[in-house]
């Protein structure tokens, strides 16, 4: 037990169900659109089917009251659609579990305020972790107490959103739901664009990331993950002359990288969807803990 791989790979190996070895994906941000949104349902679905979970950033979504060119006349808005997403998530069953899901949105989209307060009743998106993707410009308007715009904008349906807020209402809805109810996280977005190398590794734009929120991913990709026990390296234990063995330690990461490829390797053909299968050996992504 110096190395344990992630559940999924553990409930996977020898398992002669259709299940993926991969603990999680994230999903493209929907389409604004009836087909767009329940595409990313279906595929949603099919994740879960398979025993992986999913992250899904909605800013994509026009906001609520915002033009809808059919019966409706006015969208219910990007918010309405997280109980759709979070309903599939409970739905489809894994053996006595659920799937997982983060729903993401950014600090800037004119339906964040409503996405801090859904789930505050208990009885609305039950199957969803929900965080916003907190940005560097917005925190500095906390704290010069600014004005802060939220905007959407949709040329193709005409759809051009504009709403100033106090940046202080918006940060005060954050920590109220993070004390009071303990969502929605925040998602530092612009040090996550620092530090990881998501941005850089892919062609496409990183939106969300895995259920946990330990890994910024682009649009399909996937978490391959195991963890490496410290403990197991520590030579006399709660004693003056305690230590950690270095030498095992590295030994211990390059065996488990090595085994993390591989998993990348055998998952072949049992990625939920053809689009995973080709983000994962196309970028070969793993994500090695402690």
């Amino acid at each position: 037990f110096r190395f344990v791989p992630g559940g999924r790979t553990l409930h996977a190996i020898g398992n002669p169900n259709k299940v993926t070895a991969l603990n999680c994906y994230v999903l493209p941000s929907p389409s604004d659109s009836v087909p767009g949104i329940y595409k990313t349902a279906w595929e949603l679905a099919e994740t879960f089917k398979r025993g992986g979970g999913s992250g899904v950033d909605i800013s994509s979504l026009r906001p609520k009251d915002s033009p809808a060119h059919n019966a409706a006349r006015v969208s219910t808005g990007a918010v309405s659609f997280m109980e759709l997403y979070s309903l599939t998530t409970g739905i489809i069953g894994q053996q006595g579990r659920r799937g997982a899901l983060m729903l993401t949105i950014s600090d800037s989209h004119p339906d964040v305020l409503d996405f801090c307060k859904v789930k505050r009743n208990r009885t609305a998106v039950r199957y969803a972790n929900i965080s916003v993707r907190v940005t560097d410009a917005f925190m500095k308007a906390v704290e010069q107490d600014d004005q802060w715009l939220l905007h959407y904008e949709n040329p193709q349906d005409r759809i051009d959103v504009k709403t100033v807020i106090r940046a202080r209402e918006l940060w005060q809805e954050l920590i109220t739901g993070a004390r009071n109810w303990s969502e929605p996280g925040c998602l530092f977005w612009s040090t996550i664009q620092r530090y990881s190398s998501s941005d850089r590794y892919s062609d496409m734009e990183v939106m969300s990331t895995n259920p946990c929120g330990e890994e910024p991913l682009e649009p399909y990709g996937d978490c391959c993950l195991g963890s490496i026990n410290l403990a197991a390296f520590v030579t006399d234990p709660f004693t003056p002359n305690a230590t950690v063995d270095l030498p095992s330690l590295d030994r211990a990461i390059r065996y488990s990288v090595r085994f993390l490829d591989n998993v990348l390797t055998w998952n072949e053909g049992r990625h939920p969807l053809k689009e995973q299968e080709d983000a994962a050996l196309r970028g070969r992504r793993i994500g090695l803990g402690i």
